[in-house]
């Protein structure tokens, strides 16, 4: 969550998106209900490493991918390093 409020704050000041946008944005994460994942990264830190430098990823969206893989759920990314990492690890990708 903070570090969707954290891109919403830069959008905002780079002028992508209207101050209006965030507040709408803001107002959406706020009726959302996180399950907060405790065990995975601890787990899985070896491959989020592996996959980070075999894609050149960032250590963000290697766990955004190691959860995926670990959950078996799909991705939902703009990014196209991510996107195409994905792709290769046989991971369904939304969007």
């Amino acid at each position: 969550m903070f570090e969707i409020a954290s891109a919403l704050l830069v959008l905002t000041r780079r002028n992508k998106i209207l101050p209006r946008q965030r507040a709408r944005a803001r107002g959406a994460l706020s009726r959302l209900h996180p399950v907060i994942d405790d065990d995975g990264p601890r787990l899985a830190l070896g491959w989020i490493y592996e996959m980070a430098e075999e894609f050149s990823l960032s250590i963000y969206d290697a766990v955004y991918l190691e959860l995926a893989r670990r959950k078996g759920l799909s991705l939902a990314s703009r990014d196209t390093g991510l996107r195409a990492a994905a792709a290769k690890c046989g991971i369904p990708i939304l969007l």
